[in-house]
């Protein structure tokens, strides 16, 4: 699970710093005003992550044992799912992320402004935060937050480090096979965490 958690910190913070990248680049030389809103809507969407993590824990927390068992092996198998529907979306996706990006930005400064950038941002970095939630908090329910949290963190870092080698343009972190061994080792992880809530189920007599 240790280090379940530091691959999927790491994969997830590092799509979303690929993502700000895009923003921030598309941003450079429009204003002090567009790069205000893109920044405040990124902000907005880390917070909206956290605002997600701190319900699931209040949900939880108001459940009977029983609610616990079942939401926590529900979560496990909605987890699996939505891993596993991230790597195909991505290798779909993934190499017109930047013009569909940048077309997102492009109309909502025409038609919204500063408001309609800080919206499309906040979206974008508030999806990748939303699943690394749900997937951790999968995770957590077998081991506790505490365990997972040393692990978070250091697949964080890794994922900045790897984000600002992909920026420098090191060749020792090609950015498509990063990608790519990445999502292969979460399409495992989510085979696991089938198996794992599939167990559970099984535990309750489902």
């Amino acid at each position: 699970m240790l280090l379940n958690a530091f691959i999927i910190v790491w994969r997830e913070s590092l799509e979303a710093m690929l993502v700000i990248g895009i923003l921030a680049a598309w941003a450079e030389g429009r204003g002090g005003s567009v790069r205000a809103g893109l920044w405040s809507g990124v902000a907005a969407g880390g917070a909206l992550a956290l605002a997600l993590s701190a319900v699931m824990q209040g949900a939880l927390g108001s459940l009977s044992d029983r609610g616990q068992e079942i939401f926590q092996a529900l979560l496990i198998l909605f987890a699996a799912a939505l891993m596993t529907h991230m790597v195909l979306w991505m290798r779909r996706h993934a190499r017109g992320l930047r013009r569909e990006m940048e077309g997102a930005l492009n109309r909502a400064a025409e038609h919204r402004g500063t408001w309609g950038i800080a919206a499309v941002a906040a979206v974008a970095v508030a999806r990748e935060g939303a699943e690394t939630v749900i997937f951790l908090q999968g995770m957590a329910s077998g081991v506790g937050w505490g365990a997972l949290l040393p692990s978070a963190l250091a697949g964080f870092l890794l994922a900045a480090f790897t984000a600002w080698a992909a920026a420098r343009g090191l060749r020792l972190l090609p950015q498509h096979q990063v990608l790519r061994v990445s999502a292969n080792l979460l399409l495992l992880f989510a085979a696991g965490m089938l198996v794992l809530g599939t167990d559970r189920l099984i535990g309750m007599e489902w």
